[in-house]
């Protein structure tokens, strides 16, 4: 069965989305939220010459880490670096849609209806 990947800015508009589609007879249906780098801690202490704990901690926050590993992600982000015009990561929230070919039209346009993009 084909699947759509529907994004969407706020948990709220998905959920919405997602009870319409539900009424509708669309059984499998999963809301995730999605993030360009980890937001857990994914290692321990790397930067012995400096003591900076990711090189995000001295761009973005003056020395304390955020995610262990993922510094060099964040400083790269054009929200970091000032050079990013539009709001970065707006539409984070992922509704995965699984249905069959001849639904796959009926779902896109109550997506769309409700701000998301497919």
């Amino acid at each position: 069965m084909p699947s759509i990947l529907a994004y969407f800015e706020t948990t709220e508009a998905a959920q919405k989305v997602k009870k319409i589609l539900e009424n509708k007879g669309i059984e499998t249906l999963q809301i995730d939220r999605i993030s360009e780098v980890p937001t857990e801690n994914t290692g321990g202490y790397n930067n012995p010459i400096n003591n900076a704990s990711s090189l995000a901690a001295l761009t973005n926050t003056g020395g304390s880490g955020l995610a262990g590993d993922v510094g060099p992600l964040l400083s790269a982000s054009p929200a970091s670096s000032g050079y990013g015009g539009d709001r970065v990561g707006s539409r984070n929230i992922l509704l995965t849609i699984v249905t069959s070919e001849d639904r796959i039209e009926e779902c896109v346009n109550i997506i769309k209806k409700h701000k998301g993009f497919v």
